[in-house]
């Protein structure tokens, strides 16, 4: 998630110098938000170094297994911050009569170009974990749960948008004609009803207008998170003789409020450190859940000294632990954790036969101009340094005509970093009649990912874009293309 900085209106709040807007002029709503924008962004979502340490608790949760005796869960969070380095933690405990029934941890690490995401229950190894490409603010904030977020500004229902980008897109946002008084401060409130649902939004000029109170209802086709309320239930797989529970049904309600915000001024800066957060879900059997939770930020160290918190940026990942990576959720484990780095499970690329062909997103090329609908691809990853490379584009070039009455298009993959002047010349000199992209970072990662075992190699699709044969010699495309051709008919 990118968030991108807006300029503020006439009246934003001056944060360098705490200045509020004037209370004998009375701001718009856009005035509002871009003050709570400027406020929560420097609190911390542009920040690039900070360390917080946080508590919440569960309080209730009914109907499923809340409250039943003394139940109730406590969770603490850790978050560090160094420029691009993320590191977010959660460890939770379940009680009951004040035993612990359940320990639980999670986290979040991105260090470099790699994000890795691990939860384990503490009396057992984490038996797998997730790999990202990227780091992912919003997977890093994701491990505060829905209490946590909201006091970064981010709803539950809008997990990915922060509450003030959600409000400017709404064209109807109304500022109501009296200010409110909440917990004992004077606010202004912001009323919207949208796609997504009715909210409602108090902000407390005093205070850099951060948030006192926040409620969204939804129902029906209001949107959370990017799907109807009405949706039905998503199944759920469940392990080999688990009997499932008795499902809820659709829900036909869902209400999600934060309130008794505590505000507290840190080095200068008004900043929201903690609340309630209320779930409510009325589902179409009739039944209701009501979720109560808090969240209070314990410290903050906006200039932290990373050296002395040795564990901060360490994976908590044991050796042999299996790594899905989540740029292909759809596949099997793809490498294994070996002290400390990413290890394939396998020494062989995994196949793409009978899969739709990946996208061409980490590949440099430019696709716009081509009509590729209802047509097969032939896709050659070559590297211009070798010799059989060079010959396989040779001979392709000299059955360009064929391919195109065959509605064949070619794409040629130059599968190592080189001068694109020079490639761009050789191209050029060989008369190579194709689309030409090259592979630009981590080319060893991308190779694997489309199954490339040696160069050239050669990748056909049918006309649906699915794979019908990979790896073969260029004197066995034609009999590809018509047994692809005739697997169609």
């Amino acid at each position: 998630m990118k968030i991108k900085k807006l300029l503020l209106g006439l009246f934003t709040l001056c944060l360098s110098a705490n200045v509020v807007l004037c209370q004998s002029e009375r701001p718009s709503a856009s005035d509002i938000l871009d003050a709570y924008q400027s406020t929560m962004e420097n609190f911390l979502l542009y920040r690039e170094k900070f360390a917080l340490k946080a508590e919440g608790m569960i309080t209730a949760h009914k109907p499923i297994g809340y409250p039943k005796g003394d139940d109730f869960a406590v969770l603490n969070y850790s978050f560090f911050r160094d420029h691009e380095r993320l590191d977010s933690r959660r460890e939770q405990a379940l009680y009951k009569n004040d035993e612990i029934r359940v320990a639980a941890k999670g986290q979040y690490v991105c260090v470099g170009q790699r994000g890795f995401q691990i939860n384990h229950r503490v009396d057992k190894q984490p038996s797998f974990a997730f790999a990202y490409t990227k780091d992912h603010w919003d997977n890093a904030i994701s491990i505060f749960g829905m209490s946590g977020t909201a006091v970064l500004g981010y709803m539950e229902g809008d997990s990915d948008t922060p509450l003030w980008e959600v409000l400017k897109r709404t064209p109807d946002v109304q500022l109501r004609d009296a200010m409110e008084v909440v917990d004992g401060h004077e606010t202004y409130v912001l009323e919207s009803k949208t796609h997504h649902g009715h909210y409602i939004a108090w902000f407390d000029p005093n205070c850099g207008f951060n948030l006192r109170r926040f409620v969204v209802r939804r129902s029906g086709t209001d949107l959370l998170n990017g799907k109807p309320v009405n949706s039905p239930p998503a199944p759920i797989r469940l392990p080999p003789g688990t009997k499932p529970s008795q499902p809820h049904g659709t829900v036909i309600e869902h209400v999600f409020t934060f309130d008794s915000v505590n505000i507290r001024n840190i080095d200068g800066f008004f900043l929201p450190d903690g609340g309630k957060i209320t779930h409510y879900r009325k589902y179409s059997n009739g039944e209701e859940m009501i979720r109560r939770s808090t969240f209070r930020i314990l410290e903050i160290d906006f200039n932290p000294d990373f050296e002395k918190i040795e564990d901060a940026f360490v994976p908590e990942i044991p050796n042999g632990t299996r790594i899905f990576d989540k740029d292909f959720p759809n596949q099997p484990p793809r490498y294994v954790w070996k002290y400390g780095k990413l290890v394939p499970l396998t020494a062989q690329s995994i196949p793409l036969l009978d899969t739709p062909l990946p996208e061409l997103k980490d590949i440099k090329i430019d696709m716009s101009t081509v009509d590729n609908s209802n047509k097969m691809m032939l896709i050659c990853f070559f590297d211009m340094n070798q010799r059989p490379s060079r010959n396989c584009l040779r001979q392709l070039s000299k059955r360009a005509k064929e391919l195109k009455a065959k509605d064949v298009i070619v794409v040629d993959v130059q599968t190592s970093k080189v001068d694109e002047d020079k490639l761009n010349d050789w191209i050029k000199k060989n008369n190579i009649p194709f689309h030409v992209g090259m592979i630009h970072v981590d080319e060893e990662k991308i190779r694997f990912s489309w199954g490339v075992r040696s160069l050239p190699w050669l990748i056909l699709t049918n006309r649906e874009h699915i794979v019908t044969a990979e790896g073969f010699r260029l004197n066995e495309l034609s009999q590809k293309i018509t047994g692809t051709e005739n697997a169609k008919k």
